[in-house]
């Protein structure tokens, strides 16, 4: 579990320099950026992702341009929803590739209905999604991905992995092209689109927020897109990163993971800084959604939690009879993982842009020409 033991001095620095150095100009300068353009806010890793991505884009302005997105699945096995339920009595196809939600009326079940602080219910389903549509009354756009169809501990097949980064890049591709985008801000809650974290241990890029980030990055480079912002919300609050990691991330230190497939060139993105999230959050549809929905253990709980101690150091919060908060720190237990994070990052946004260089390999310069030739 986390603690400054082991930490090098100039992480510790470094550290105390994002938190001590908090800037919501960088967030409030995009806006001036995206006067008559298309927009694009995207949850990169899906689930909470949505409501993240909501609240950018609301953050940003509440105009038709500005629209917000989460790339998502559906699969088999959640005991509550089926996926044919979901496919055909809850979203319209735009394209094979692109949905949203129907109408209110025409919704053969409510999310709100079903989600009441269930920790298990989501999994496999656009509940979430649905759930963000019904509170906010704005609807998302749902980039509907490919599942690779590995167990994320197994090694993968360089293969499957071609095939799989193929499928996510012309999906991406064709989303961008289709609602003529200008502008992505793609939306990472938690960090591991940088740090790596845990998910697809022996190959990082088959992780969905790798996927993702990677196909913005090329479409960026292709000129597919004017310009691609990444944010990273509370980092570390999945409980996949530790401090020392995400600082090491953040300073393109231990960042290339050895991958089959190729080796992540994440050294190209520029750090720009970090910004509160207390203004952003500070909504009444995405308040309401966390306290009235959100499980207990899930990420826009613990980002809530954090700025509840931030504002009184009293704040006591108990899960599972334990208290979660320690010492400036809470403790987080998800995905097997027990970490005991700062709680500064919780509370904080990080932005980066990146050069529009990106050093393509083959593979991907192959299918970005293949697709692009169509």
């Amino acid at each position: 579990m986390e603690s400054l033991t082991g930490y090098s001095n100039y992480n510790i620095l470094y550290m105390d320099y994002i938190f001590d150095n908090i800037d919501n100009n960088i967030i409030n300068n995009i806006k001036e950026q995206i006067d008559n353009k298309n927009v694009l806010v995207v949850g990169m890793g899906g689930g909470n992702d949505v409501l993240m991505a909501y609240m950018i884009a609301n953050y940003l302005g509440n105009t038709e341009n500005i629209m917000y997105a989460n790339c998502s699945t559906i699969r088999e096995g959640n005991k509550y929803i089926s996926k044919n339920e979901v496919m055909d009595n809850t979203i319209t196809e735009i394209n094979n590739i692109l949905y949203k939600f129907k109408d209110f009326d025409n919704l053969s079940f409510k999310a709100s209905n079903i989600m009441i602080k269930e920790e298990d219910k989501t999994y496999k389903t656009l509940l979430t999604e649905q759930l963000v549509y019904e509170i906010t009354g704005v609807n998302p756009y749902i980039i509907m991905l490919n599942n690779i169809p590995y167990n994320k501990f197994e090694d993968i097949d360089q293969s499957d992995i071609y095939n799989y980064t193929y499928s996510t890049l012309k999906i991406i591709t064709t989303v961008l092209n289709y609602l003529k985008i200008d502008i992505v801000i793609g939306i990472d809650t938690g960090g591991d689109s940088i740090s790596g974290g845990t998910d697809f241990i022996h190959d990082v890029i088959s992780s969905r927020d790798q996927q993702v980030l990677n196909a913005f990055r090329i479409c960026y480079s292709k000129n597919i897109i004017n310009k691609f912002y990444h944010i990273v919300l509370a980092p570390c609050c999945d409980g996949e990163t530790s401090s020392e990691d995400m600082i090491n991330a953040i300073l393109n230190k231990n960042t290339e993971w050895p991958t089959i497939y190729h080796s992540i060139p994440v050294n190209n993105k520029n750090f720009i800084g970090a910004f509160s999230l207390n203004d952003l959050i500070n909504n009444p549809y995405i308040l309401h959604i966390i306290d009235t929905y959100t499980g207990e253990s899930r990420t826009p709980s613990y980002i809530n939690y954090a700025l509840q101690y931030q504002k009184n150091n009293n704040y006591v919060k108990e899960i599972n009879n334990e208290n979660i908060i320690q010492d400036n720190k809470i403790l987080i237990k998800r995905h097997g993982n027990i970490q005991l994070i700062f709680y500064e990052w919780f509370t904080i946004g990080i932005l980066f842009d990146y050069n529009k260089e990106y050093k393509s390999n083959d593979n991907e310069n192959q299918i970005i020409e293949e697709i692009l030739n169509k």
